[in-house]
């Protein structure tokens, strides 16, 4: 074989075997592979319901949402945009599209729900943007819901990077059951509005309406918690101080 020859063929063969990888870890990525993710996500999932009551005039008035969470151990945590209400919805006017904020200030109560049972908050925070709730406070929802989990589920922020393998279950519309892959295309930017907190992330592909509150997780660590982005450009990933909080309010009980 001529040395020209030679080194063609050398190259091909360099291109083929990542391809043929690909292809074997394609195969192996079978039904099994899938289903045991979809285990995975689906066993720590709930979905809650928030009633907010504001002042109607004569009578008070309330507003019913759903949202979504998930059970690490004794904790159920999401965000707080899912479990508190701060506005009505948005509307088009001549002037273009305007929210109509709630008036936290003169709302009644707000009171978050799992299978109809109240739920104990440890912290609703609107700045953060998350939401714990210590499910022990309710003895019969821990029973079926608690799990053996750990914190140690939670990849720390700093090990996270471009180019990182995700996946998570999408709720378009309060429809369950939609498996997503992407990967982190960007870290936290403090230039950014969207991803300017700590250990933020932005997806490649865009969240489903719907989604917010539930983990994305890569292998098998959750990376942080789905946010919708409602132009839909981007999806939103979140660790927020979920592990901080968490212990603090243990080392003070």
């Amino acid at each position: 074989m001529k040395r020209r020859d030679f080194s063609r063929s050398l190259k091909i063969a360099a291109l083929m075997v990542p391809l043929i990888a690909g292809c074997a870890m394609a195969e192996e990525r079978g039904r099994e592979f899938y289903d045991s993710r979809i285990e995975r996500i689906s066993k720590i999932e709930v979905i809650l319901k928030t009633i907010t009551k504001v002042p109607g005039g004569d009578e008070t008035v309330s507003h019913e949402t759903t949202g979504n969470a998930f059970i690490v151990g004794d904790y159920l945590l999401s965000r707080d945009h899912v479990t508190s209400k701060y506005s009505f919805g948005r509307m088009r006017t001549p002037f273009g599209i305007i929210d109509m904020p709630v008036d936290r200030d003169t709302m009644i109560s707000e009171k978050t729900y799992l299978n109809g049972v109240e739920l104990h908050p440890v912290i609703e925070n609107k700045e953060n943007d998350i939401s714990i709730f210590d499910l022990r406070k309710t003895p019969k929802l821990c029973e079926k819901y608690c799990n053996d989990l750990t914190l140690d589920i939670f990849m720390k922020g700093e090990s996270l990077y471009r180019g990182m393998k995700v996946y998570w279950m999408g709720s378009p519309q309060g429809r369950t059951g939609f498996y997503r892959e992407s990967q982190i295309a960007k870290l936290r930017d403090e230039k950014d509005k969207d991803t300017n907190t700590e250990h933020s992330f932005m997806l490649q592909d865009s969240v489903i309406p719907g989604t917010s509150g539930k983990p994305i997780w890569s292998g098998d660590k959750i990376i942080g918690v789905a946010h919708y982005v409602w132009n839909g450009l981007a999806g939103i990933g979140f660790m927020g101080p979920y592990l901080e909080r968490i212990e603090k309010y243990e080392s003070g009980r």
